[in-house]
């Protein structure tokens, strides 16, 4: 599975002329060390979420997270607490090439207004990472989001919780969506958003990887 996740990383970024963008060769996506235990493990370090997407009113699919609660469980709960309020929102700053934020139509975090920077241990040095989105130093609140390049400078400055399991094309549909000056073409909206279970995680990417292998034998006949 990691050097299927990896190559559909590389293929989704090509797709869209973002070329090699995946993590180096030898070393793994930050969030497939979550099913590194399979199914079945009785503790999952991780814990998983899903979201879905529409632009311009037309849905675009499905994007699967792990979710680092054994990094930053103050910040994981945090944003699994807040999937039901996530539901119908727009994403309402989207740059191609660097990142997709929303979460603004949330309101407050659980924890009040802001709640502090719970620690920088995971890097930006991957795409498709989850990030908290803030207005400077332990101003984090209900905004997300989404990396779809390696962002080195955003290290020490915003909390990394999460990053992509499955729905690599779908996360770079979302991107083009928007502008170089953050104002997405069309509208945006998380559609669905829910916490899902080690099990789904993985059934979401054995799917992703089925179809990889189904448009691989079809682009061969």
């Amino acid at each position: 599975n990691a050097a299927f996740m990896c190559g559909t990383c590389a293929s989704a970024c090509a797709e869209v002329g973002e070329g090699e963008c995946c993590v180096p060769p030898g070393r793994r996506m930050a969030s497939v060390r979550c099913l590194a235990g399979g199914v079945g493990n009785a503790e999952s370090a991780c814990r998983y979420a899903f979201m879905e997407f529409s632009v311009g009113g037309s849905p675009v699919g499905r994007v699967t997270f792990a979710l680092f609660s054994d990094v930053v469980p103050l910040t994981v709960d945090n944003f699994a607490a807040l999937l039901p309020r996530y539901e119908s929102s727009s994403l309402h700053r989207v740059i191609p090439g660097f990142m997709s934020q929303g979460g603004a139509s949330a309101g407050p975090s659980i924890y009040g207004a802001h709640f502090d920077d719970e620690n920088f241990v995971v890097s930006y040095d991957e795409p498709f990472l989850l990030g908290m989105a803030n207005s400077g130093k332990n101003t984090n609140g209900a905004q997300w989001f989404l990396t779809v390049t390696p962002t080195h400078h955003l290290d020490g400055k915003h909390v990394v919780f999460g990053g992509v399991l499955a729905g690599f094309g779908t996360a770079m549909s979302i991107n083009e969506a928007g502008s170089p000056s953050g104002k997405p073409q069309k509208e945006i909206i998380v559609t669905a958003a829910k916490e899902i279970t080690l099990e789904q995680a993985q059934a979401a990417v054995d799917a992703e990887m089925r179809r990889a292998q189904d448009a691989t034998m079809a682009s061969e006949l």
